[in-house]
């Protein structure tokens, strides 16, 4: 609907967010931010998804950093280098601009949560459930997106929507001719 109705011309860029809170690691799958930016590629246009990592809803929020970083971005065209069926997940840190290290091309991280499920009751007295769990970390992967925040970095992560993993595919491959062979009369 905003490519086709609600805009007039096509954009050179779609930039989603600025998210209010971290994108890294899995959880950029299920990520509304990301989901925006994901769109955009799908329609052929250069995609930034860009959120602000805080570690509680408590304190400052350094929302004017992460736009001084998009805008560099901008400025610098990074959106001419992303590319077909890919988008760009930046991740900036909660810090003044002035205390921000620099930038880092990074990978997918892996973050981890206690398993905690709390059964409620709602207003009309039905069950449901809320998944309370806490966040315990990242697995240490120094090329990570994670990592890279931890340590006053902006991650920039592509995140490609059409698998490129040819390593893995190698491996599979094999596993799926045996599979075939066993499937012979």
């Amino acid at each position: 609907m905003g490519l086709h109705v609600l805009q007039k011309s096509r954009p050179d860029v779609v930039i989603s967010g600025i998210n209010r809170g971290a994108n890294l690691g899995q959880d950029l799958y299920y990520s509304g931010t990301i989901a925006a930016a994901r769109e955009a590629a799908f329609h052929g246009l250069p995609s930034m998804a860009v959120s602000l990592a805080f570690k509680n809803l408590n304190g400052h929020h350094f929302y004017e950093t992460a736009a001084k970083i998009v805008n560099m971005c901008l400025e610098l065209e990074l959106h001419l280098h992303i590319p077909k069926l890919a988008l760009i997940n930046i991740n900036v840190p909660n810090l003044e601009f002035s205390k921000i290290k620099g930038f880092k091309l990074t990978k997918i991280g892996f973050r981890r949560y206690s398993e905690e499920v709390h059964a409620r009751i709602d207003t009309r007295e039905r069950n449901y459930y809320w998944i309370a769990g806490q966040y315990l970390g990242f697995k240490g992967n120094p090329d990570s997106d994670c990592q890279a925040v931890e340590d006053g970095f902006v991650s920039i992560t592509p995140h490609y929507l059409v698998d490129n993993l040819e390593e893995a595919s190698k491996d599979l491959s094999l596993v799926i001719e045996r599979l075939n062979a066993k499937m012979a009369p």
